[in-house]
């Protein structure tokens, strides 16, 4: 599963619909890439945008999916900075009950 969060960061507000909306669109937008480089590296994958900021997103979709390990990619913020202002990778440490793999980005040699 291939999953995209799509929750904006404020549920209050006329702007509301209008940003969820868009974040869905993006994130339509994003799986379609991620699906094609994963047929394009042999991995069969469905995809699903969620309703719910990522970290909670991705713990649904794994408790629905009964799934052993939700991997999640970092941006290289330091470990400070992930724990100050929070990240997906460092909330799902702290909501997830399954196994979290935490694969760091690629940086061109």
């Amino acid at each position: 599963m291939i999953v995209y969060g799509a929750g904006p960061p404020g549920a209050v507000g006329e702007e509301f619909a209008a940003h969820l909306d868009a974040l869905r669109e993006i994130g339509r937008t994003a799986l379609e890439h991620a699906l094609s480089r994963a047929e394009a590296a042999g991995v069969t994958a469905t995809v699903a945008v969620v309703d719910a900021k990522p970290a909670e997103a991705l713990v649904a979709v794994a408790e629905e999916h009964d799934a052993s390990v939700v991997v999640v990619g970092t941006e290289g913020e330091s470990p400070l900075r992930a724990a100050i202002i929070g990240s997906t990778p460092h909330k799902l440490l702290h909501l997830s009950t399954r196994p979290v793999l935490c694969v760091p980005q690629e940086h061109p040699g």
